[in-house]
């Protein structure tokens, strides 16, 4: 978690992508699961956390910690931002240009080896899940694979699909 060149503290936590993969053989989640195929596809899973003063966070709702994460900064609690990695341009837009930067370097540099484990972590679910897939699983993946699942198709329109069904 860096400190950012104006002084803002900031931070990552992987809770949903942990959550995702927990339950990675939910035909629920299967699309999401098996849309993660490298760094950007994790982000949509990853919360940004701002880190605060104590005192400026008594009326905010806290947030638990995960045990595997790094210690706090003195004196500063962790509040979620509301925002994900793959929405964050939406946070930062007012950030300073040095701040932008700094976050940036800190993505592509030092939560590299997180990233590399989480991604690592999801082709494991990935490969674990299609090899115990069964019943809507199993179809969904198999829609998937042949690249038919209806997360996949861009522009999909049920009227125009049902005017190509010859039993519509």
């Amino acid at each position: 978690m860096p400190m950012l060149p104006s002084g803002r503290h900031v931070g990552l936590d992987p809770s949903p992508l942990v959550a995702l993969l927990e339950e990675g053989h939910s035909p629920v989640n299967v699309h999401h699961l098996f849309a993660i195929r490298q760094w950007p596809d994790l982000w949509p899973w990853i919360e940004v956390v701002l880190f605060v003063p104590a005192e400026e966070a008594k009326d905010s709702p806290g947030l638990q910690m995960r045990a595997d994460a790094l210690p706090l900064p003195p004196g500063l609690v962790p509040r979620p931002s509301g925002f994900r990695l793959d929405d964050f341009e939406t946070l930062q837009a007012d950030w300073t240009a040095d701040d932008r930067a700094a976050f940036a370097r800190f993505l592509h540099e030092r939560a590299a080896p997180a990233f590399a484990r989480h991604l690592a972590k999801a082709r494991a679910v990935q490969a674990v899940v299609r090899e115990h897939a069964y019943g809507a699983t199993e179809t969904l993946i198999a829609w998937w694979d042949a690249g038919v699942h209806p997360a996949q198709l861009e522009g999909w329109d049920r009227a125009e699909m049902r005017g190509r069904d010859s039993t519509a």
